[in-house]
């Protein structure tokens, strides 16, 4: 299992390894129901991906062009392209050896970050206009529209990175994307700009991630779970001071 310890996290998956020996390979704290078996974790790894760097690095593993690629996406993706707080002098250290072992950043970034489809183009623009913003409290929170969503064809895809639109409004602490995946189940993204533990306020739904971005599914409809979160969200910023910026851990 990688990128994810937790029993509960796996869903559908876990009845299918219940009676396998298990390997967890992960960068996330650990949570109140830890996969059993042996575990590699290091929460101040930058992203799971340089985990398995390390791994395939010590059992001199012959790189291929898939590996490369796959691990510099994964560090990519999970420091925001390098530029939230958990990008380490280490991470820079491994993302030197992939680039020469043949790894090109350009190309990568445009591949990952470089280029939109017009769908999701439209779904953000219909997304922007479910915007609404606690100034005070320093929350700020975004719906996905489900009837756009099945219109546009959307795929989880598309959802990628939109809730750091809410997330980079001056003045907010916490920015949250709510989006109802299925009758009654309503998932959660979390992010915090410094002050406020984000994986703690997921888990006070069932959820979980890292301090600064975390996630949550939910039973109920996207208004009432809106409602619960976004109280639960002010209350925990309204406790603390104010963002120290707009850096995180993914």
């Amino acid at each position: 299992m990688l990128d994810t310890g937790e029993k509960h996290r796996i869903g559908r998956v876990r009845p299918l390894i219940k009676e396998l020996p298990t390997i967890v390979i992960d960068h996330h704290p650990m949570g109140e129901e830890p996969l059993e078996g042996v575990s590699f974790r290091a929460p101040d790894a930058s992203a799971t991906g340089e985990l398995v760097f390390d791994i395939l690095s010590v059992a001199g593993w012959a790189w291929t062009e898939e590996a490369l690629r796959g691990i510099y996406v994964a560090i990519l993706t999970d420091t925001g392209g390098f530029r939230f707080s958990n990008t380490t002098a280490v991470c820079h250290q491994v993302v030197g050896e992939l680039i020469a072992r043949g790894v090109q950043p350009e190309a990568m970034y445009r591949e990952v970050f470089g280029t939109l489809s017009l769908r999701r183009v439209q779904l953000l623009m219909h997304s922007l206009s479910q915007l609404e913003v606690d100034e005070e409290a320093g929350v700020a929170w975004m719906t996905i529209p489900s009837k756009e969503y099945e219109e546009l064809g959307a795929v989880p895809d598309d959802l990628e990175n939109l809730v750091d639109y809410p997330r980079s409004i001056s003045g907010v602490k916490v920015a949250l994307l709510f989006r109802e995946i299925r009758p009654n189940a309503t998932k959660i993204s979390f992010r915090s700009n410094g002050p406020v533990d984000v994986n703690a306020l997921a888990g006070e739904f069932g959820g979980g991630g890292h301090v600064r971005a975390a996630g949550a599914l939910v039973e109920g409809s996207v208004e009432n779970v809106r409602i619960e979160v976004v109280a639960a969200t002010r209350r925990a910023s309204m406790s603390v001071g104010s963002p120290s910026g707009t850096e995180s851990q993914e």
